[in-house]
C-alpha cells in the first residue's frame, strides 16, 4: 500500500515524462514534410497533452489532499468566544 505523498511522486514522475515525450512529437511533428504524418504527431501530442494534465492535477491533488482539513481533536471548529 502506498503513502499519499508516495503516490503524489509517482504520479509527478509520470507527468514529468508524459510531458517530455509530448514536446518530443510536437518538435517531430514541426519537422515533419507530409502534412497527414504530421497531423498523426500532433493528434498523439494532443492525446498525450491530456494525459499530462490529468497526472499533474492528480499529483498535486494527491500532494495536498489533507491541506486545510481540520484535525481530529483540534480546535479549529470551535466557536469564538465572545468577550
Amino acid at each position: 500500500m502506498y503513502t499519499l505523498t508516495e503516490l503524489s511522486s509517482q504520479y509527478g514522475r509520470l507527468s514529468r515524462n508524459l510531458y517530455r515525450r509530448m514536446r518530443v512529437i510536437r518538435a517531430e511533428a514541426a519537422r515533419e514534410e507530409d502534412p497527414s504524418e504530421a497531423y498523426l504527431l500532433r493528434r498523439q501530442a494532443d492525446m498525450l497533452r491530456e494525459m499530462w494534465r490529468e497526472t499533474r492535477d492528480t499529483s498535486q491533488l494527491l500532494a495536498h489532499y489533507y491541506d486545510g482539513v481540520p484535525r481530529c481533536g483540534g480546535d479549529d471548529e470551535s466557536p469564538a468566544q465572545e468577550s
